[in-house]
């Protein structure tokens, strides 16, 4: 007699073919040359590292994914039908004049969506720092800076709007 295993759970992260469809629209617009002004920062190999986000998603996942490839991300989200960039760095302090929210003791979780942080990023100039993860443990901090009018001029040249209203 076959023994029959039990059945695995299927869901699916809730935004995957959206977050899918945005990464592969990026991936386009890079391949062409198109976002290459707004690349301002490097691995140790010389490479651009980038992630993608949804403005709806949770930080928590942004923070997890910028984490996953070293803390160091050129970052695009997709944030009310438009792309913001954010420059991620792994720091070791909180370069002077970013606010400092790097205490992840100071966050109730990382259930405040993207959109919302980035619009708290855009009035801060200077940038934020945030803890890598919005779990306990050790903390690394990482400082964000919003880069958003290069990137948007650059989309604005062909029918990239458009395409993001899409995603």
């Amino acid at each position: 007699m076959k023994k029959q295993l039990p059945e695995r759970s299927k869901s699916q992260y809730k935004y995957y073919k959206k977050l899918q469809k945005f990464d592969a629209l990026i991936g386009e617009y890079l391949a062409l040359g198109d976002l290459d002004d707004a690349l301002s920062v490097t691995d140790a190999g010389g490479g651009y590292p980038v992630v993608v986000a949804l403005g709806e998603e949770p930080l928590y996942y942004l923070l997890e994914r910028v984490d996953a490839i070293g803390g160091n991300a050129n970052v695009f989200v997709n944030y009310k039908n438009h792309l913001e960039v954010l420059s991620t760095r792994r720091v070791d302090a909180v370069p002077a004049g970013q606010v400092d929210m790097s205490d992840s003791d100071e966050w109730e979780n990382g259930d405040a969506s993207v959109g919302a942080f980035v619009y708290y990023l855009t009035q801060h100039s200077e940038g934020v720092c945030t803890p890598t993860k919005l779990t306990k443990g050790p903390v690394a901090i990482m400082s964000m800076v919003a880069q958003t009018a290069d990137a948007q001029a650059a989309i604005n040249q062909g029918e990239g709007e458009k395409l993001l209203q899409g995603c």
